[in-house]
């Protein structure tokens, strides 16, 4: 198991609920939260299986490539 971070910035609400659910099927989320200061900035920490993490980029560059997020990256993290 790995436990990862994964940030995400997007316009769309509906877009965030949609991923939301996409990572929860690949991984626990253990940690969510939205910026205050910049609404569109999203913050999740996910525990998941390490031949999973590659499944989690595509599932973020396929909604980048179709401008549903604007910004995304993933990032492995030892912290709790």
């Amino acid at each position: 198991m790995v436990r990862i971070n994964i940030y995400i910035t997007s316009y769309n609400d509906e877009i965030i609920e949609e991923v939301e659910n996409r990572l929860s099927e690949l991984g626990k989320i253990l940690r969510k939260s939205r910026s205050s200061v910049v609404p569109q900035f999203h913050f999740y920490r996910l525990e998941t299986d390490t031949d999973k993490v590659e499944s989690i980029e595509n599932l973020l560059r396929e909604y980048e490539m179709k401008d549903l997020i604007s910004w995304y990256k993933v990032e492995e993290t030892l912290s709790d």
